[in-house]
């Protein structure tokens, strides 16, 4: 169907990316017929070129993606690369551009994964404080959604960024509140398995046998 067709033919236009065929690439892109599949193909087609060095017309790509979380989202992976590269001031500033665009997303879902995602960059980068803030901004959006698939996905998805930070109580809280048992489960089986990454091997244990007697 449609979505299989959208997804293959993104994972052909990135690959081409890649290899520099960015024309290629592109028009592949334009032959999609799934919005959001093409606007992620565009987003990580943007963040390959920043990898090459080619910023310019990496941003007139992320700038033109048409969904503003897609948007952000290539915004500040960008920002990621570039600081990566040294170039402070100008990551800072796409930082600012995607923080803006995310500001005006109306739909809590989105809006609330996207303050995640930079929320996450920014701890990358050092800047706690700050990447605390949008945490809890996005968390404020999230507890204000109704129970359902949407909440406990952004709910486990904060409870594994959390724990990726060593924040793992605060990150066994959300994992524990989460509604949907499925999700639940996966929340506490990703935290169980980092701790298992960092020598934590009955902390580990002990979360397993938790989500495995949900």
């Amino acid at each position: 169907d449609d979505f299989w067709k959208s997804s293959a033919l993104k994972d052909i236009a990135v690959e081409l990316s890649k290899l520099n065929k960015v024309q290629e690439s592109l028009t592949i892109v334009r032959g999609i017929s799934d919005e959001r599949k093409k606007s992620d193909a565009l987003k990580d087609i943007a963040v390959e070129l920043s990898k090459q060095g080619q910023v310019e017309e990496s941003l007139a790509i992320a700038r033109g993606i048409s969904n503003d979380f897609w948007k952000s989202s290539a915004l500040k992976d960008i920002a990621g690369e570039l600081n990566k590269q040294g170039l402070v001031e100008e990551s800072a500033s796409l930082m600012q551009e995607s923080l803006a665009i995310v500001r005006g997303i109306s739909n809590d879902f989105w809006k609330s994964s996207a303050l995640k995602n930079i929320a996450g960059e920014l701890n990358k980068q050092g800047l706690v404080e700050e990447s605390a803030s949008l945490m809890q901004e996005s968390l404020a959006i999230v507890r204000g959604m109704s129970d359902g698939w949407e909440k406990s996905r952004v709910l486990k998805d904060i409870a594994g960024e959390l724990n990726k930070q060593g924040l793992v109580e605060e990150s066994l809280a959300i994992a524990r509140g989460i509604s949907d048992e499925r999700k639940k489960i996966d929340a506490l089986k990703n935290i169980a398995v980092e701790l298992s990454k960092q020598g934590l091997v009955e902390e580990s244990a002990s979360l397993m046998q938790e989500s495995l007697a949900i």
